[in-house]
């Protein structure tokens, strides 16, 4: 299970360093959907680098964890101190409400996305919806190479190989399959490697969506919902 303390300090790190640079600025909701996106990328980058000197394996995922974690509370103690307050006096209701909706959207659309059900009696699920069936096996094939392929060893940060392609060096779409690849390394399944992430890079993306929609529509909660399905949903 050291992936969900591996998962639990990456938001933390990713919330105390968004509330250290945007308290001023935004609400609680908006502060930890921006502090998703910036704990996983940065959370795979230093795991990146940690695994030049312990190999991409526990041990690693160990030490990353716990450095996380301890950055993590460290800001957090002085945001104790200079007594911040996580909630404003006045949260808009429209926010919970956009926030309420993101973790619902997220729960109901990206399992099915990874997991939909077989018409055929004979299989139990199929592996990803036909919309990105593509590139999932990309992902899984770079995620194995992580885990236990070819760049499972020492790494080079300018040299990551391509598992499908020989003498090629993946040039993009790498770090979310590492950062999937760490949760293999903590015992979590694939499932789980592939669901949990995703389901808070989601929840970001649409809070986030409504949020911004709603600055420039002037807090019009109808229409800020309305973009948001539109985003969605408009290319079929």
């Amino acid at each position: 299970m050291i992936w969900l303390a591996s998962l639990f300090s990456q938001l933390l790190f990713g919330f105390e360093l968004s509330f250290f640079a945007f308290s001023s600025k935004f609400d609680f909701f908006t502060i930890f959907c921006i502090g998703i996106p910036i704990g996983f990328s940065l959370s795979s980058l230093v795991f990146y680098l940690l695994s030049f000197f312990f190999r991409f394996n526990s041990l690693c995922l160990l030490v990353h964890t716990g450095a996380l974690g301890f950055i993590g509370y460290t800001l957090e103690f002085f945001r104790w101190r200079k007594k911040q307050q996580l909630f404003q006096k006045k949260t808009e209701k429209s926010y919970i409400f956009y926030f309420i909706l993101s973790i619902a959207l997220a729960i109901f659309i990206v399992p099915p996305m990874y997991f939909p059900k077989s018409k055929d009696p004979k299989d139990k699920f199929l592996y990803a919806h036909q919309s990105f069936s593509g590139d999932i096996i990309e992902e899984i094939g770079l995620m194995n190479s992580f885990y236990h392929g070819c760049n499972s060893g020492f790494m080079n940060l300018f040299k990551i190989r391509h598992p499908v392609c020989h003498k090629c060096h993946a040039r993009s779409k790498w770090l979310t399959a590492l950062h999937s690849a760490m949760f293999l390394v903590g015992y979590s399944s694939y499932r789980q490697a592939l669901v949990v992430p995703s389901i808070f890079m989601f929840l970001s993306i649409c809070y986030l969506m409504l949020h911004l929609s709603s600055l420039f529509l002037r807090n019009n909660v109808f229409l800020s919902v309305a973009t948001l399905f539109l985003f969605l949903f408009l290319g079929g």
